[in-house]
């Protein structure tokens, strides 16, 4: 959102839903993005873009009950693949027929671990969401995402 609010023209607004469980709840968080001024908070009703970074949400949650048709869903598993598919509902699985969504599924806290950033999944996510949703121009997104970790992981230590 500080990316896209501070670098485009676009209006954005980060509107969030938590669980009454303070470690291990689950966050809705909907991001609006408008080229007009958004003057109210809602819910999103229909998604573009869907992100669920715990399999076991698909299980839990109605994950895809708000997603467009044609909209695109990314999921950071634990599972692999095929026992992905295989734990998901039949209802999920009509859903992402019916509303030809592209289904995406990413290891994030594998790519973290190879490039060196053990634990920083949502920096991998949040690169994915740029590249998957086009909201920005991708090659100035990474740009930005690698000036803000790098700030945030140099850490001076004196002794």
């Amino acid at each position: 959102m500080k990316i896209t609010g501070e670098h485009t023209r676009a209006y954005v607004q980060g509107y969030f839903q938590y669980d009454s469980k303070k470690s291990g709840g689950v966050t809705l968080c909907h991001l609006r993005f408008d080229k007009n001024p958004i003057k109210s908070t809602y819910y999103v009703e229909k998604a573009s873009l869907v992100v669920c970074t715990k399999d076991r949400y698909l299980t839990r949650l109605s994950v895809l009950d708000r997603i467009n048709k044609g909209g695109i869903f990314l999921l950071n598993p634990n599972m692999e693949k095929d026992e992905i598919l295989k734990n998901m509902s039949v209802k999920d699985k009509r859903i992402l027929q019916n509303k030809n969504v592209k289904f995406y599924i990413v290891d994030s806290s594998q790519i973290a671990n190879e490039v060196g950033l053990p634990g920083k999944i949502s920096a991998i996510m949040e690169t994915l969401i740029f590249k998957l949703g086009k909201v920005i121009d991708f090659n100035f997104v990474r740009e930005e995402i690698k000036k803000k970790l790098k700030k945030n992981l140099l850490i001076r230590v004196e002794i």
